[in-house]
């Protein structure tokens, strides 16, 4: 397996994608629940918006910039394309730039920030997205949760079984670090478990 590098902030290579994690942090799925359950009825959870894409793996909605495009224009448009979001460059967040060491091929991820009416919304559209039959089996949005140090479940689970595309996971792991969905020794937790 190639060793994933981080290039310089939005560096443009040969060949370029764009990619966006959409993310909520406040979803409180327990509000109105009416099982037993181990938490707080008033606990938030962050989610993460993946797609599982043609190939069989789960991703980020995004892909190649055309030419012309900017890395922006591009990550909104493939969005669009892909999943039905109508994003706006002035919502993402930059989170990493980087490629496969000795590549050619520079995958440039951004995040967008969203409330859970935007995240289900998001998830909504997904199904009736000009390319959502050609480019993608259908999302997740995928719980950000740790259930102690040892616990084989949860988003630790999810990022150690699901098959992942290119840097997917790597990618992942940043956006949990980089927007603070977890703690800094949760993700070193799960760095170690999925030895990254």
């Amino acid at each position: 397996m190639s060793k994933i590098v981080e290039i310089g902030k939005e560096e443009v290579l040969e060949r370029n994608g764009a990619f966006v994690a959409i993310f909520c942090r406040t979803i409180k799925p327990y509000v109105d629940y009416n099982r037993p359950i181990d938490c707080a009825k008033e606990q938030t959870f962050s989610h993460v918006l993946m797609q599982l894409r043609w190939d069989g793996a789960f991703g980020f909605p995004g892909g190649k910039v055309d030419p012309g495009e900017t890395l922006k224009q591009a990550c909104v448009r493939e969005a669009d394309e892909e999943i039905g979001a109508q994003l706006t460059e002035e919502q993402l967040i930059h989170v990493c730039s980087h490629k496969e060491e000795g590549g050619n091929f520079a995958a440039h991820l951004y995040a967008v920030e969203v409330d859970e009416a935007g995240l289900q919304e998001a998830i909504r559209r997904s199904w009736t997205a000009k390319d959502a039959i050609a480019e993608a089996c259908g999302v997740i949005a995928p719980r950000i949760s740790m259930y102690g140090v040892n616990a084989d479940k949860g988003i630790s689970l999810f990022l150690s079984r699901a098959p992942m595309s290119f840097s997917a996971r790597h990618e992942f792991i940043l956006v949990l670090e980089r927007l603070k969905l977890l703690e800094a020794a949760e993700v070193e937790l799960l760095r170690a478990r999925l030895t990254l």
